[in-house]
């Protein structure tokens, strides 16, 4: 049914979601899908398997894709820990991504 409230927890998933996606390295970094050919790294997707990105996840929360907190935080932590699989650690986005993924696991 279309007009069915969104679940109770999908609201304070918003705001976290949304505060998640003001921070500066989320909005550098995470809040769009990875432009592989325009950041040049054509094996992205060889390395990355399920691409998610933080605008992504925020657009099925709209659309109440997520059948539960758990599938939506699973989404979340998928954006992290593709940043950390494919960037070096010393890299800028793999310690963005570390920190983003530490705060929003707390």
């Amino acid at each position: 049914e279309e007009d069915e409230e969104a679940p109770e927890w999908a609201e304070q998933a918003q705001a976290v979601l949304g505060a998640v996606m003001q921070m500066k390295d989320a909005r550098s970094f995470f809040n769009e899908p990875v432009d592989a050919d325009a950041l040049g790294i054509p094996e992205y997707h060889k390395v990355v398997k399920r691409p998610m990105d933080l605008g992504t996840v925020a657009s099925a929360l709209e659309a109440g894709a997520f059948g539960s907190l758990q599938a939506l935080s699973n989404d979340v932590r998928l954006v992290f820990e593709n940043a950390l699989l494919f960037n070096p650690s010393g890299h800028a986005v793999h310690k963005a991504a570390q920190q983003l993924l530490d705060k929003y696991n707390k």
